[in-house]
């Protein structure tokens, strides 16, 4: 028989599917944080956490970076706030270009991620987002030292709205 403690909340395996929830409650100061972290180290897959607003959502990274100190070592594990847009509906300006690029980066990597723990307050996590095969259609990424075929390259561009010229 497995024994759990009150750090450690048990997961249902099979509620454990897309689409279904899992709950708990009742937790004073940082214990929420540290579950979840305990959550998220035995969940085979990415932890999406809503909480009540945006200061909450930061508060609640601090405490998990704390809390998940050794699977941060690890490359595979991913801990991340989507920001909000930090405007409001009747603005007359844009966001950010930071919090539009953090977004667009945790939506580009959503795709590939294994495990870990992704934070949104509930108003951000009601915005509308574009879908996955736009972004990942206008998306582009290069790493140091990664050979680059030019051909690929110049077909990834033009799909993207760039035209092919002799003069720059």
């Amino acid at each position: 028989m497995t024994q759990f403690t009150i750090f450690s909340p048990p997961l249902d395996g099979k509620a454990l599917v897309p689409g279904n929830r899992q709950t708990w409650g009742g937790f004073a100061g940082s214990a929420s944080a540290l579950c979840i972290a305990n959550c998220a180290k035995t969940y085979p897959g990415l932890v999406f956490v809503l909480t009540e607003n945006s200061q909450q959502a930061q508060r609640l990274k601090a405490e998990l970076e704390f809390f998940s100190k050794t699977e941060q070592l690890d490359k595979s594990f991913y801990l991340e706030e989507f920001p909000d847009w930090e405007t409001l509906p009747y603005d007359n300006f844009s966001p950010h270009q930071d919090i539009i690029s953090q977004r667009l980066d945790i939506l580009s990597q959503l795709k590939t991620l294994d495990r870990g723990i992704l934070i949104a307050s509930i108003s951000t996590a009601l915005h509308r987002l574009i879908p996955a095969a736009y972004l990942q259609s206008r998306s582009l990424a290069f790493s140091l030292g990664e050979e680059i075929d030019i051909h690929s390259l110049r077909l990834t561009l033009e799909n993207a709205g760039y035209l092919n010229t002799d003069a720059v």
